[in-house]
């Protein structure tokens, strides 16, 4: 059964049971079917000089997800808390502000994954990156888990890297009072020498949160999952928080909020 059989099933059938009816645990098992995408969403962005808004590498399936959102407002709430919230998305330095005000601050403020696309000018990538961050911090204050692509063609020195991310992002981690995981993804295959062993280790020290040190072959956005050669543990980690599966991450708070939505 396609999507927009299901949607037809759950939703236009007026001689069944309401779809609210239903159990606030079976809604969100049908969500999880239905809006849950296993690479990163990279939103269409309009580009303000009159061209085609640049396609997602990865899409939700845009009509029965537009459909669930203009059913009705109960509905749209939990649809657009579960989407935001389950999804990992992938944003680019040069329209990130622009994604932010889209989706709007109630939206921004469920994401708890995201991936900061560096690609560009790699001579520009301390500025825009600071900027990029500091929205960041600001629009999504319970992000938990963010990746910091650092993807050029050519590959930034690890001293250069270290600077960059002290002077960008570190100094905002700790605002960041949700953060349980950071990852550095950059391109080519090389082993970890000591050098980049240690810089990790200070990051993870200044971050109080776990490092993860990736590569990829190529740079397109779209490129394989990125290999993880290097995790960087901290000395003093940030309090300890009771461990979840992967599979259940975010579906209690996801959970809380449907059973909350009933009653409003």
């Amino acid at each position: 059964m396609d999507h927009n059989a299901t949607l037809t099933l759950l939703l236009g059938a007026t001689n069944c049971l309401n779809f609210f009816d239903f159990p606030a645990e079976v809604r969100l098992m049908i969500y999880r079917l239905l809006l849950i995408t296993d690479k990163p969403i990279q939103p269409p962005v309009h580009r303000g000089d009159g061209r085609q808004p640049r396609r997602q590498h990865i899409e939700l399936p845009c009509r029965l997800y537009m459909a669930m959102l203009l059913a009705n407002k109960r509905l749209s709430r939990e649809v657009a808390h579960f989407t935001y919230s389950s999804n990992t998305f992938l944003l680019s330095l040069k329209y990130q502000r622009q994604w932010f005000a889209t989706i709007g601050r109630h939206n921004a403020a469920t994401i708890e994954r995201l991936v900061l696309d560096c690609g560009g000018k790699e001579t520009r990538a301390l500025d825009c990156l600071e900027q990029m961050q500091n929205t960041v911090v600001k629009r999504a204050p319970n992000l938990r888990d963010v990746t910091y692509r650092l993807v050029w063609h050519n590959p930034m020195s690890v001293r250069g890297v270290e600077h960059l991310l002290n002077k960008a992002i570190t100094p905002t981690w700790a605002r960041m009072k949700n953060l349980e995981q950071i990852t550095v993804v950059k391109a080519g295959v090389y082993p970890a020498d000591n050098n980049e062993k240690v810089m990790y280790k200070r990051l993870a020290f200044k971050a109080r949160v776990p490092v993860k040190a990736a590569q990829v072959q190529h740079t397109r956005p779209d490129a394989p999952p990125a290999r993880v050669y290097l995790i960087a543990e901290p000395e003093r980690p940030r309090a300890e928080k009771p461990k979840k599966k992967v599979d259940d991450a975010g579906a209690k708070r996801t959970l809380a909020f449907l059973k909350k939505s009933h009653h409003n």
